[in-house]
């Protein structure tokens, strides 16, 4: 697993990095309520304090003694996104409840966004117990205590803690909708550049590793030029650029865009123009107004934030990278698009810049083995992919040996990240309405409907 973007507007706005990071969407329900959350979980017999969370709730078509639970990501969370969980609600006649990650928009237990708070009150145990005791107390309050039954949903990491709260908690929560569902937390990720590539073809991708060589030569020769074209401060470090530089073309796969930036670039390839004022024209003039700032990337403006900074929502995801799921796409080898610079020891290097010393390794072998990797124990969990979407590798993407999961992979030329819920390209408003396998996502979905009537006894 990198938001928030096309789940919610600009809220999942946030870099590959979380592996959620996409246009905007509009919402359902964008009228917050507040949680009473409890600040940690795992201290029994000890008082411990609270801090607010915000959540929304929407029973416009109610019918039956159903909730989704909508598992909001790694940015602010403004709404419950209007893409194809609504649907799924509608049809089983459920009420939908989307709650906001500790840490992130409005839910964060302190104004300090220190290493220290993070350390003691940010980490994958706490926000699935955040889950476990909205839900109990949700029910308990708005619902009467009327028994109901529970379906997570999330996209990405969402996904991935949709799959791991069913798993840990199945006794509260009865299905489990894990869109490209990053379960397994990988150390090293160049499989998802390998991906990248993949998609983007021979002449795209000569183009574009093309390009990555003349931006490192001219920002040995000229940083403060090449700086200039992509409109970041010259004092941004010249390797953070360079990540900039290999998301600027990833995210468009990521997301079903790859002709946005394949197109442009292999024109300047076949033109032979100059392929670096290529990639800053398209970095100006979609990546930016589609995916955000080149301040996520920058490791000053990363030390620095605040709980009031905007933006500031990156810091807290590089802290979960950083101490538990690591996720960090170094450059695979041979012919990378992405800076070579961009290796296993750069990531180290910044999770220690970023948060302090002690931060030598991230512990996925620890992840691993308390979740299960890509072998998640429990049934009732349906994962949907995209077939263009380099987070695949990091998802379940084969035929599951657990009974009652279900796994589908919606192959088309734009299905990228979480299509089975917003559709090709990622746009939550008017799902499926460009995927060149339109038939294929809506045999997933009706798949993926009769299983939660199943599952849910309806």
């Amino acid at each position: 697993m990198t938001s928030f973007f096309l789940l919610v507007a600009l809220l999942l706005h946030i870099s590959v990095f979380a592996a959620t990071h996409g246009p905007s969407t509009p919402f359902i329900s964008s009228n917050a309520q507040i949680f009473n959350q409890k600040l940690t979980h795992f201290s029994p017999g000890i008082k411990v304090g609270t801090f607010p969370q915000r959540y929304y709730f929407d029973e416009k078509h109610k019918t039956k003694k159903i909730y989704v639970l909508y598992i909001c990501n790694e940015s602010p969370c403004n709404g419950i996104p209007d893409d194809y969980v609504r649907v799924y609600a509608e049809k089983l006649g459920a009420g939908i409840v989307a709650l906001e990650h500790r840490f992130y928009g409005e839910s964060i237990p302190f104004k300090s966004l220190s290493t220290e708070n993070m350390k003691q009150h940010l980490n994958v145990r706490e926000v699935l117990a955040d889950l476990a005791w909205f839900r109990q107390n949700f029910q308990a309050i708005h619902l009467t205590g009327e028994p109901h039954k529970w379906i997570l949903a999330g996209c990405s990491y969402g996904g991935a803690l949709s799959a791991w709260a069913r798993l840990k908690y199945p006794q509260l929560f009865d299905a489990a909708l894990a869109s490209s569902g990053v379960v397994d937390a990988i150390l090293k990720f160049g499989a998802f550049d390998a991906h990248v590539q993949k998609v983007t073809g021979h002449e795209c991708t000569k183009a574009l590793r093309l390009a990555t060589e003349e931006v490192e030569s001219a920002l040995v020769s000229n940083p403060a030029h090449v700086k200039g074209l992509f409109n970041v401060s010259t004092s941004m470090e010249n390797v953070d650029f360079l990540y900039l530089l290999a998301d600027a073309s990833a995210l468009a796969v990521q997301y079903g865009h790859r002709q946005k930036v394949c197109d442009p670039m292999v024109q300047a390839l076949r033109e032979k123009a100059s392929l670096m004022n290529a990639m800053a024209k398209y970095t100006n003039d979609f990546f930016y107004p589609v995916f955000g700032s080149w301040r996520e990337y920058d490791r000053e403006f990363l030390r620095n934030a605040t709980a009031e900074t905007p933006d500031a929502a990156i810091r807290p995801w590089w802290f979960t990278k950083c101490s538990a799921l690591a996720y960090f796409q170094v450059a695979p080898y041979p012919f990378s698009i992405r800076s070579k610079q961009i290796n296993l020891q750069y990531h180290l290097n910044r999770c220690q810049d970023l948060f302090g010393k002690e931060f030598v390794m991230p512990p996925v072998d620890e992840t691993q083995t308390y979740f299960g990797g890509k072998n998640v124990q429990m049934g009732r969990i349906i994962f949907g992919n995209g077939s263009e979407d380099p987070w695949i590798q990091a998802s379940l993407s084969e035929k599951p040996v657990v009974p009652d999961q279900y796994m589908a992979t919606v192959s088309c030329t734009n299905c990228g990240h979480c299509v089975d819920f917003r559709g090709c390209p990622s746009a939550a408003h008017k799902p499926g309405d460009q995927c060149t396998d339109e038939e294929q996502l809506r045999q997933v979905r009706e798949k993926s409907l009769e299983l939660l009537r199943t599952w849910t006894g309806e």
